[in-house]
């Protein structure tokens, strides 16, 4: 990707996926003092406005499992249910082809890009932590800042597959029946489209 970036070869939407995202998931909100402005709120914006500690933590957290989840959870299928686990690996094999295909016929810039960069493109946008860096600062640790730093490209597909790996294995879970894992699935699901405001 970093050979061949997405925006060399479609428009990166910037304006429309913000917009459309406040639109269907804007929260209304009333003013707070000089802190928090009056109108319908992006997430993003309503996450900066309202960071808390324990959310940051929890948000680093379910997204250090983005990858660890699913190939645990594709290790315990292969042991209790051997067709479970060649349908899950066929999905999350279709999963990754779509969103590859998606990195370069949508490429999308994040909610933090708006905030930080407004509405212009620009090509050169280093990675960033974004809300994560919280979570560094909090422990005292470079884990997303070092992740971050590294980044092929900012302009990701949308939807992201941050977001349709827990929901692939949350589906599967679920399939599966399997219980309490689909409460921590469930979770981490959550817990990244928290996070994916951030």
């Amino acid at each position: 990707m970093k050979a061949f970036p997405n925006y060399h070869y479609n428009t990166v939407h910037i304006a429309s996926i913000y917009d459309a995202e406040k639109s269907l998931f804007g929260i209304h909100m009333a003013p707070v003092g000089n802190r928090v402005p009056a109108g319908l709120l992006h997430p993003n914006e309503y996450w900066l406005a309202h960071s808390h500690t324990s959310l940051d933590i929890a948000a680093g957290l379910f997204y250090l499992c983005w990858i660890p989840l699913p190939l645990a959870f594709a290790g315990y299928l292969f042991y209790k249910d051997k067709d479970a686990f060649f349908r899950f690996a066929l999905t999350f094999l279709v999963v990754n082809l779509l969103g590859f295909i998606i990195y370069y016929a949508y490429p999308a810039a994040p909610p933090w890009y708006v905030q930080q960069y407004g509405l212009g493109f620009n090509p050169h946008t280093p990675g960033n932590t974004a809300g994560l860096g919280r979570f560094d600062n909090y422990f005292h640790v470079s884990i997303f800042s070092s992740l971050y730093a590294k980044s092929s490209n900012v302009f990701a597909a949308m939807p992201s597959l941050h977001a349709s790996y827990p929901l692939t294995v949350l589906y599967y879970g679920i399939k599966t029946r399997a219980r309490w894992g689909n409460v921590l699935f469930a979770l981490d699901h959550g817990g990244y489209l928290v996070r994916g405001c951030l």
